[in-house]
């Protein structure tokens, strides 16, 4: 079995991006990163977490930077407490967000709205194609429908 090699770098980006999100949610690391700690309290930026939309964090990377190359949502009802999942207090929506421009390709993750960190991967590949989609069309509860439409 061949794969071309644009289906290679396709696998190869979405792995990257799958890593990000479960190092996201674990607090796990890897690469250059920079941002917060996830010590301190979001609550102190005066702004209520929301599902749905931009943060003002994120509509800052948006004025800044334009929209990411690609990324990916997730919504996280479950957490693990002493080994065992359970149902969490409230609720997260965890983003990962992949520019890549002439700053290189970095990886800026937020967590309910709240920036996370960012990751330096490196150069800009010339490969990968900018989605013409927002992460602020995506909310809890969309189907496929939705999703495609």
């Amino acid at each position: 079995m061949s794969l071309k090699p644009r289906r290679v770098l396709f696998l190869f980006v979405l792995m990257a991006i799958a890593a990000a999100f479960v190092m996201a949610c674990s607090g796990g690391g890897g690469g250059d990163d920079s941002g917060d700690d996830g010590s301190g309290d979001p609550t102190l930026d005066n702004e209520v977490p929301s599902l749905e939309g931009k943060s003002q964090a994120q509509d800052a990377f948006t004025e800044t930077r334009g929209n990411p190359a690609m990324f990916t949502v997730g919504f996280v009802d479950e957490e693990v407490v002493n080994g065992l999942v359970q149902p969490a207090a409230v609720q997260r929506r965890i983003d990962t967000w992949t520019y890549n421009d002439a700053n290189g390709l970095k990886s800026s993750t937020f967590d309910n709205g709240f920036f996370v960190k960012e990751t330096n991967f490196g150069e800009a590949s010339p490969l990968i194609v900018p989605t013409p989609l927002r992460p602020d069309q995506f909310v809890p509860g969309m189907g496929r429908a939705q999703i495609v439409a």
